[in-house]
């Protein structure tokens, strides 16, 4: 998720330049900047539609301001960027990034993927029983994987 933030922080930074230079006027506040992961690799590690959403506030045809944008990212960790059909930016990322990432998820391997904490609520989940007051069936034993499933999963959501 942090590479996101950084490519959509990147595109920001540079359609507030392009704005800052007057190369397009702004008549509005710009969308929301979507990443997405392309479909198929050859598209590039992430791609957005950012130039055709802001097309109506810059007054300019995408594809136009899918260059403008690409000419100002300088991102030390995009290796490069492509501009496809009418506007679409498929940003490639360089290697040594997701190795960076990778060897960041197998050294925090035991806290990889947790949230911050909210707050810090006592959470009591009972999901099966010691003391059966019947027979045994499935049911029990669902109930003590899907409960054993939901305690192992808890840390990371950190509600």
């Amino acid at each position: 998720m942090e590479i996101k933030n950084k490519i959509a922080a990147e595109i920001k930074s540079a359609a507030q330049t392009l704005i800052e230079e007057k190369i397009f006027k702004a008549s509005g506040d710009l969308p929301e900047i979507s990443l997405e992961v392309p479909p198929k690799k050859e598209f590039g590690d992430f791609a957005t539609n950012f130039a055709m959403q802001s097309a109506k506030i810059f007054h300019a045809a995408p594809k136009k301001i899918a260059e403008e944008l690409k000419n100002k990212i300088n991102a030390n960790f995009i290796d490069k960027i492509e501009i496809a059909g009418a506007g679409f930016m498929n940003f490639y990322l360089k290697s040594d990034v997701i190795y960076s990432e990778l060897k960041n998820i197998f050294d925090n391997v035991e806290s990889f993927g947790q949230l911050p904490s909210k707050n810090n609520l006592p959470i009591q989940i009972e999901y099966v029983s010691a003391n059966p007051t019947g027979l045994l069936h499935v049911g029990h034993g669902r109930g003590a994987a899907a409960g054993s499933a939901i305690v192992n999963i808890l840390p990371f959501l950190r509600v």
